[in-house]
């Protein structure tokens, strides 16, 4: 009886123990996130049998796990690790709807609806200059503008057909907006080679790119007799050599031909060890180039190699081949750090703050853009780029060449801010260096590490609607409301100013901002907004921080934003800001 008495202790205690030990597994278990959602046309209806491409969004993690939707349009990928995903859609001839183009990201356990309309087309006929068809010519069509008019920052190929038997080419699966359509031998993105590939690109109807008449292309719609009539002109070459990389490095180089007054990407090739009958030391030519000004690129497309660097080199064609363009290749730099995660204090209002959601570093992003750069077109210095941490914080970014770059944390939820950018101090008993006062600068083959950011939870909201100072004043055009901080310790910190733009109908909104008191003032912006990529901050840079820190103090409104707090329907009366008074010298 002592025995079976025993032996039943001991059986209830190790299920005990196996129960305890399946429940901390589970809650140490990273593998229990789905992404689910569902496609559907713009009329609602279902898109079946479309793939769903679900990618992990950490340089650190890679994690590829693709789907197809069922008869309901609907997808579901299970079992992934906790972190955050870049997810999207790929329907043949179809495009999402814009304004819904932005959101690529979800963090595992998020929905993911997409609603996707028919692509627009553009089909017409490529001819000869005595009206034969032409076969086999390619057919670029290259967006210079979205669906509101704004100039499309770089111009990459949109889209390419191949005319048939008849001469005939079809495009499709095109955003609205703006092209500019040529029929050429050079194809985007491809190294095959062409019978055409000695001719200068034909414009439609028959012209140069200075004279083509552009397209406006409706998603959904088809803008038809677009037809070429071939000039079938004899172009100039550009070549030249790879330098400063070992010919025996197995890797590749990918290669760009760029216009610079229209910033649009005309040809691609590849050179290179790891390509059948090629190598580095034959290096590269373009072929059938119109006279202008151009830009090539070099950049190294292989991860696994010794070398990553990238070269460019600015070309004029003038009514012959230019040769001998080297393209020197320098290594890359990286930053790399710790993105922190720091309670609510209590100083700061613990006890009246909730929560919603509680996130880890690896459910986060990190953000690096490069300064943007008045001086030369250049192709990779505009854009961000985004990286997840790990769960333990850490993210990198790699292939970063020489030049200035901020850091942006992003994907914080509504409950979090920014508190902190630094770098180690240069010296003992030295503070450490603030490093979202100014841009960081990136040598060539430069590892920057020790990168901390610290993110806070707490974080406060804003959302309002500016409105005339006198009743039937109408307010101007491209508005932006400006958060600078009160107190006058914290006017050099950068993270303590917000910008917002203005809506047509006056509303604005501010997220992730830090608890404190704010000065609030609204401003005409001295961007055009035409263009596609955002303008940098006002407060990035140190002048134009100084003159809008006086402005608001002359405005003299106030906030005290607590933490945690969702401040909404504020009413921002706009006058226009005061001129700042002009210091006399001293006699």
């Amino acid at each position: 009886m002592k025995n079976a008495f025993a032996i039943g202790l001991m059986l209830l205690l190790l299920g005990a123990s196996a129960i305890a030990q399946t429940t901390a597994a589970a809650k140490s278990d990273k593998r229990a996130g789905t992404i689910s959602g569902r496609l559907t046309d713009t009329s609602g209806q279902p898109l079946p049998h479309a793939l769903v491409y679900v990618t992990g969004a950490s340089s650190l993690r890679r994690e590829t796990r693709n789907t197809s939707t069922d008869e309901q349009g609907r997808f579901r990928v299970t079992d992934l690790a906790r972190g955050v995903y870049n997810v999207w859609p790929g329907v043949p001839g179809y495009v999402t709807v814009e304004g819904e183009t932005a959101r690529r990201t979800y963090r595992a356990g998020d929905t993911a609806n997409f609603t996707l309309t028919k692509g627009g087309v553009i089909t017409g006929t490529v001819t000869t200059p005595t009206n034969e068809p032409l076969t086999g010519c390619g057919v670029q069509a290259i967006r210079v503008r979205d669906k509101d008019g704004h100039a499309v920052t770089i111009s990459r190929s949109s889209g390419f057909a191949s005319t048939d038997d008849r001469g005939v080419y079809r495009i499709y699966g095109l955003l609205s907006g703006t092209y500019v359509v040529f029929a050429s031998g050079k194809r985007a993105y491809m190294n095959e080679a062409s019978i055409y590939e000695n001719d200068m690109p034909t414009y439609y109807p028959s012209s140069t790119r200075d004279t083509t008449q552009p397209i406006s292309v409706q998603a959904g719609e088809e803008a038809s007799g677009i037809d070429i009539r071939y000039r079938g002109e004899r172009g100039h070459a550009i070549s030249g050599k790879l330098a400063g990389v070992p010919a025996d490095i197995n890797m590749g180089v990918s290669l760009e031909l760029y216009n610079v007054a229209s910033r649009a990407m005309e040809a691609q090739g590849f050179a290179g060890n790891n390509f059948p009958g090629s190598s580095i030391a034959d290096g590269y030519a373009f072929y059938g180039v119109a006279d202008g000004d151009y830009l090539v690129t070099a950049t190294t497309n292989s991860f696994n190699s010794s070398f990553r660097g990238s070269g460019r080199a600015y070309v004029k064609v003038r009514g012959a081949d230019v040769t001998g363009i080297d393209l020197p290749l320098t290594a890359y730099g990286s930053i790399a750090g710790t993105l922190l995660i720091e309670p609510v204090r209590s100083a700061e209002g613990q006890n009246k703050c909730e929560i919603k959601r509680r996130l880890m570093p690896d459910e986060m992003l990190v953000a690096v853009r490069p300064e943007k750069q008045a001086a030369e077109f250049h192709p990779y210095a505009t854009g961000v780029r985004n990286d997840a941490p790990s769960d333990k914080g850490e993210f990198a970014f790699t292939g970063l060449e020489a030049g200035q770059y901020r850091v942006l944390p992003a994907m914080l939820g509504e409950d979090y801010f920014v508190r902190s950018m630094t770098l180690p101090a240069p010296a003992k008993n030295q503070p450490p260096v603030d490093a979202a006062r100014s841009p960081l600068t990136i040598k060539a083959g430069e590892r920057l590490g020790e990168l901390t950011v610290t993110v806070a939870e707490g974080a406060a909201a804003l959302r309002g609607r500016v409105v005339p100072a006198t009743e039937g004043a109408r307010l101007p055009d491209r508005l932006r409301v400006h958060l600078v901080p009160a107190e006058k310790e914290a006017a050099g910190d950068v993270l303590r100013y917000g910008e917002a733009r203005v809506a047509a109908d006056g509303a604005f909104t501010f997220q992730n901002l830090a608890p404190g008191r704010y000065l609030i003032i609204a401003r005409p912006s001295a961007d055009d907004d035409t263009s596609d990529e955002a303008p940098p901050p006002v407060a990035w840079n140190a002048a134009a921080r100084a003159t809008l820190l006086k402005q608001a103090a002359a405005a003299n409104l106030t906030l005290d934003l607590q933490p945690c707090q969702r401040l909404t329907d504020y009413a921002l009366k706009y006058t226009p800001p005061a001129p700042l008074p002009v210091r006399k010298k001293n006699p």
